[in-house]
């Protein structure tokens, strides 16, 4: 774990990067100073493949990036996760989401995200930062 890093990346803001979408410039910025988490990891590469990438492309690819990625969950975090969860199922957020979202909050990281929703999550203590443009 690097103490430095201060962000965490959404799989949403990994895949602005990877598609060259609005917003993959803040990113490419920030991915020295940010970690993911591998369930956000694993999401970003099963849309890879889905998009038709191989599993050998999509991981080499991947790693190529350098990512810290946050390996760590914990029974403690998967609690955590199921409280994200009940305080926000009804503004649609996956599984992956309320990852991100107790990882940003168990390491007190800035979120950088392409999700706008996630500005209007009630209980959020991170900051957000939006990628793309308003």
């Amino acid at each position: 774990m690097s103490a430095a890093r201060k962000h965490i990346l959404d799989a949403s803001a990994l895949l602005a990067l990877i598609r060259n979408e609005p917003g993959a410039d803040l990113v490419l910025r920030s991915l020295d100073n940010s970690r993911i988490h591998a369930v956000n990891l694993a999401e970003v590469a099963r849309k890879m493949v889905a998009k038709g990438m191989t599993i050998p492309q999509a991981t080499g690819y991947l790693k190529e990036l350098q990512l810290d990625v946050i390996e760590e969950f914990t029974e403690a975090q998967a609690f955590a996760v199921a409280n994200w969860t009940q305080n926000s199922l009804r503004r649609g957020l996956s599984l992956g989401d309320a990852v991100c979202l107790m990882a940003a909050h168990w390491y007190q990281l800035t979120i950088l995200t392409a999700e706008r929703r996630w500005s209007e999550l009630e209980g959020l203590q991170q900051e957000i930062i939006q990628i793309r443009p308003h």
